[in-house]
This record gives structure tokens, sequence and C-alpha cells, in this order.
């Protein structure tokens, strides 16, 4: 009896520890703006939303306008648009954190330990750190890595040599195998920068515009997350999105960015009569032209024995009358 206690009382302890080491290895999602994609391991793609848990063996990806910010115990991250970060089941046990960046921009902050628990990995390099706050950019040609206080240790892929990534510098790990790992100083920017932990407003607010690696229009944190928070998922709108499966195609319809046609001002249409009348017109002018006439506004009659003009002449000059005008009616009598 008391072996088969002392099984569950194990059997037991064992769930639970794995129960706390799952959730000590999840993310809550804090704050969505915009589109991103979010594939659960087991489920179909969906709209990542406000508090899901962003576990090992699940995937985000953030479109053109999209951006996310998590956070856990003492840590947060904040993704840019057009991003792709993975949580791999393997290296993610509650001691040891490991992401996978394929694509994009994204900021860190982690937790200050005595030895180096959380990873970075990239499709270049990896980021090994005991506690520090840092930011990852990962394009076509090379993994560029930025940190603001601590220090990381950075390997090569297919490089022997480790490289210490100190406070106030940058790094760019070229995709090219036998070009060198450069690092340089980050111009205007301070080494001591203030640790905050899983304030991700803070974090947002303090360091997101410092950023000075993978500055592209591609890679962009939305003003959602920047600006200071309000109640959590108000900037979605839900009548956009939708949240139960999505199909390929749309997620391809989506992701692929078309650029705004210029718009014309349509000229307003001419009636078929005013063109008629204007052609008539024109083809009259030519013919008078041609055989030595000018146009009735330019002619004028030439004055026949001294006359005036039909302009100037009155009707009533004739015989040496003068202008009606001028007559008077008591004038009568006198002729």
């Amino acid at each position: 009896m008391h072996k088969f206690l002392i099984k569950i009382l194990l059997v037991t302890q064992f769930l639970f520890l794995g129960y706390i080491s799952a959730q000590a290895a999840s993310w809550q999602v804090r704050k969505v703006s915009g589109q991103v994609i979010f594939v659960k391991k087991g489920y179909a793609e969906k709209w990542l939303e406000v508090n899901d848990q962003f576990a090992p063996g699940d995937r985000i990806e953030t479109l053109a306008s999209g951006s996310a910010s998590l956070s856990r115990y003492g840590e947060a991250m904040i993704i840019s648009s057009n991003s792709i970060l993975m949580l791999p089941e393997e290296g993610n046990d509650g001691y040891i954190t490991t992401i996978f960046q394929t694509l994009g921009t994204a900021l860190f902050s982690v937790k200050k330990k005595q030895t180096k628990h959380f990873e970075v990995r990239t499709p270049y390099a990896a980021a090994l750190v005991k506690g520090t706050t840092f930011a990852v950019n990962v394009n076509q040609s090379n993994s560029q890595l930025q940190v603001f206080e601590g220090a990381i240790e950075l390997s090569g892929k297919k490089r022997s040599k480790k490289v210490i990534v100190a406070a106030g510098r940058k790094s760019v790990t070229p995709h090219n195998v036998a070009a060198k790992v450069i690092v340089k100083k980050v111009a205007n920017t301070s080494r001591i920068n203030p640790h905050l932990g899983d304030n991700v407003k803070k974090l947002a607010e303090t360091y997101i515009n410092k950023i000075a690696i993978g500055k592209s229009n591609k890679n962009q944190f939305t003003n959602n997350i920047i600006r200071p928070f309000k109640t959590p998922g108000k900037s979605i709108n839900k009548k956009k999105v939708f949240k139960g499966k999505i199909s390929k195609a749309l997620v391809e319809k989506i992701r692929i960015v078309k650029k705004p046609k210029p718009t014309r001002k349509t000229p307003k249409p001419i009636r078929a009569n005013s063109i008629e009348q204007s052609n008539s017109k024109a083809a009259t002018n030519d013919n008078q032209a041609k055989n030595g006439y000018v146009p009735k506004a330019a002619k004028h009659k030439p004055e026949k024995n001294g006359y005036a003009p039909k302009a100037a002449k009155h009707k009533s000059a004739k015989n040496g009358y003068a202008p009606k005008a001028a007559k008077h009616k008591s004038a009568k009598s006198r002729y």
C-alpha cells in the first residue's frame, strides 16, 4: 500500500514539475498590432490575440503591418513587422530558453542569472546571454546584433572563434562563412542603460527608437506598440480580424503588398454636337482664307461715296436731319 502511494506521489510530482516547466517556457502575448499569424502546435493557423500562449513548438509570423509584444517572468520581447520567430521543442525546458529567429527584427529583455540561460539562433549565428537587453535582425545577406546593456557571446555559423559584443556595440555576421564577423561601436549611444525586465511599456519607449540595425521599411515597430499601453487588445479592429482558421490562399494574398494605383482625374466628356459645330466652323474659316476672304469678325465694309461705316452711321442723318437723340418733339412745327 505504501509503495503504491509513493508511486502516485512521484507521478504527481513529475506531472506538476512538467507543468511548471512548460509554464515557465511559455510566453504570454501582451500586445498585438496589425496582422500577426500564430501557428500553434497541432492546430491550424490563426490570428494572434492578446493572452495567447507562445509555447515550445509554436511559431509567430508578423505581416507587413503587424507587431507583437510578449512577456513572462522577468523577461520580454517585442517583434517588428515582417518577422518570423519560433520556439523549438528542444532547448526550452524552463531552465534554458532557445528562440529561432529566421527573419526580421526583435528586441529582447532577458533576466539576469549567474549562468548562460538564453539563446537566440539565426541561420548565420547564435547569441548566448546571461541577462541583458539586445536586438537581433535577420535579413537575406546577414544577421545583426545590437547590445544595449550587459554583454553577449556571439558565435558565427561554421566559425570556431567566438566574439564578445559589449553594450554600445553592434555586430554583423555575413552569410558567407569565409567573411569575418564585424563588431563596431554604435554612434551616439550610451553603454549604461537600464534593465527593464518584463515591463513591455517602458522597454518599447526606451529602446525601440535606439535600434540601429535592420533599418528598412520592411521591419517596423508600429505606433500601437511604441505608444503608451492602454487596455490590452483594444488596438485590434475586431471587425476586420477573423478568429477562425486561415486558408493558405488568404495568407498569400495578405503577404503580397500591392502598391496603390495612381489616381487620375478623368476629363469631362465633350458632347458630339459641340465637336461637330467646332469642326464645321474650323472648316469654313479655312475655305474663306483660301479664297481671300477675311473672317466676319475681322472683315469691314469699305466706305462708299464718303459715307461713314454702319457702326458710326445713323439712320436719321439722311437728308441733313439730326439724330433722334438730339431731336425734340417741339421742333416739328419749325420744319
